[in-house]
């Protein structure tokens, strides 16, 4: 489950980071280019995710900050990336449905949006962390 969680977040870091990728490099922004059809689903993904982690972080594995103290709130910055580029993301399909509120929707979108690239710095670094914390630690750390 938590390499699934890294693949999304380095996924949901390079699609808010597509702009980005595309003006240093026009033939990473091609291979990015490719990813943004599925930007929806990973908004979404990251979103639920991000409320699963945050629901079993305190109820079941709160006790990583007797391991490590940076761990642990690494882990509750990535609950707040996780929610927060999700709802990025996922917002053209959230704008689209109509029983919804469109205009508190604009509203959270344009407080939001301007948090899109550093958002995407901090999924793919957090992706990173959680990559190396995984393989160092998974036989003796179940989170």
């Amino acid at each position: 489950m938590g390499l699934i969680r890294i693949i999304v977040l380095f996924l949901g870091g390079a699609i808010a980071l597509s702009d980005f990728i595309t003006q240093k490099n026009a033939k990473a922004g091609e291979i990015v280019q490719k990813l943004i059809p599925f930007k929806t689903i990973i908004g979404f993904i990251l979103a639920v995710w991000g409320i699963i982690d945050l629901v079993r972080f305190i109820f079941v594995t709160s006790g990583i900050f007797y391991f490590s103290v940076i761990t642990g709130i690494i882990f509750i910055v990535a609950f707040v990336v996780e929610l927060a580029l999700g709802t990025i993301l996922a917002m053209s399909f959230l704008k689209s449905r109509k029983e919804l509120p469109a205009e508190k929707l604009e509203m959270i979108d344009s407080k939001l949006l301007p948090f899109q690239t550093p958002l995407g710095f901090v999924a793919i670094f957090l992706g990173l962390y959680l990559l190396i914390f995984t393989v160092i630690l998974s036989p003796y750390w179940s989170y």
